[in-house]
């Protein structure tokens, strides 16, 4: 493996347990699910509207 690989390897595996970083994680994903179940809530009749084709 090259040698950048193998610092990006052992840089990940420690951030990847850092509770900052797994907090800013979990907040972004849910931002996500929260945006997503808004959007999906606005397509009540999701086939009609792919007929439709509103965006």
């Amino acid at each position: 493996m090259g040698n950048t690989a193998e610092e990006f390897l052992v840089a990940s595996e420690q951030k990847a347990f850092e509770m900052d970083h797994r907090n800013i994680i979990n907040k972004s994903i849910g931002k996500y699910d929260a945006a997503f179940d808004r959007g999906r809530s606005r397509m009540i009749n999701l086939d009609n509207t792919k007929k439709r084709g509103i965006p």
